[in-house]
């Protein structure tokens, strides 16, 4: 008797959609995706600055989005210089505990500072947003010239992150955001 009773409660009452139940369509209460201009809304340098401000946890992650480009621009050339990006017997050994304390030293001035921090994370999510169609779209129609193909989205990635880091920095010096006192 229970189990004919819980078969008919299970008949009785609402499913949710799922794409393996088999109904037609969602139901209409269903939250979209967000569109473009809500995702472009919500990873603008202003909000992310607030966010920054706000929390110490975001303002921790805002920082650690746009510390990587620049660990990355500063330890090439020194890897580059001092022959430690190969295999080499010449690479000394201090380049790599400096370049840890410089990486961290890196992460610190940007949790400290906000609105660079804003502006680099938002460069970061420029440059990832132009990576991935890019390298998609030179990955299919490279074909054997994959070294060229690697050059081109290098200096993609580049161009657009420079742009994106000029684009933030200028919009929030010319629209003050206003800090947590305010």
């Amino acid at each position: 008797m229970a189990a004919k009773s819980a078969a008919s409660a299970a008949a009785t009452t609402p499913s949710r959609w799922s794409p393996w139940t088999g109904n037609a369509a969602p139901p209409i209460d269903t939250p979209a995706l967000p569109d473009l201009e809500t995702l472009l809304r919500k990873a603008s340098p202003a909000s992310l600055l607030r966010h920054a401000r706000r929390d110490r946890v975001m303002r921790f992650l805002i920082a650690l989005l746009g510390w990587p480009a620049i660990a990355y621009a500063i330890g090439t050339p020194v890897f580059d210089a001092t022959g430690c990006s190969s295999y080499s017997v010449s690479c000394p050994d201090a380049v790599t505990p400096v370049l840890l304390a410089l990486d961290l030293a890196i992460l610190v001035a940007l949790y400290a500072l906000p609105p660079l921090a804003a502006v680099t994370a938002f460069a970061t999510l420029g440059a990832i947003a132009v990576a991935v169609p890019v390298g998609f779209v030179l990955s299919v129609g490279s074909g054997p010239r994959a070294p060229e193909t690697a050059d081109l989205l290098r200096i993609a990635v580049v161009v657009a992150y420079l742009a994106a880091l000029a684009g933030a920095a200028w919009w929030l010096v010319r629209h003050r955001v206003p800090g947590p006192a305010s």
